[in-house]
């Protein structure tokens, strides 16, 4: 419990540090965004990472996140980008799930690797 809750955390702080140096005015939905996004980032790895891995998760997650929020508004996908009063589901949801599941298969491999080195 204390692996998903630190990557939430972490994750809804650096969602908020991006958002206050991008736009200079962080906001309620940012760090809701953030936090949601720790938990669809960390959901798959929560049973093999310890502390440092859902630290690590919630500061690279965030970034990638918000910028896929951003490029997507960017290319003009979004009906309404300047209007920020809900959660994007993409941004969260579907690179949130695509960055997890890289970042489970590196700590995945990283933990193979540790395992081997002990035989």
């Amino acid at each position: 419990m204390l692996i998903t809750h630190l990557a939430a955390a972490t994750c809804s702080f650096t969602w908020m540090l991006i958002e206050w140096l991008h736009t200079r005015t962080p906001t309620i939905i940012g760090a809701v965004s953030g936090a949601i996004t720790g938990l669809v980032i960390i959901t798959p790895a929560a049973g093999y990472v310890d502390h440092t891995g859902a630290f690590v998760m919630g500061l690279v997650g965030a970034p990638l996140c918000y910028g896929g929020i951003m490029f997507k508004n960017w290319i003009g996908l979004d009906e309404k980008p300047r209007q920020s009063d809900y959660p994007d589901a993409f941004g969260v949801h579907s690179v949130g799930g695509i960055v997890g599941a890289i970042l489970t298969v590196r700590h995945i491999f990283l933990l193979y690797l540790e395992m081997q080195d002990c035989f």
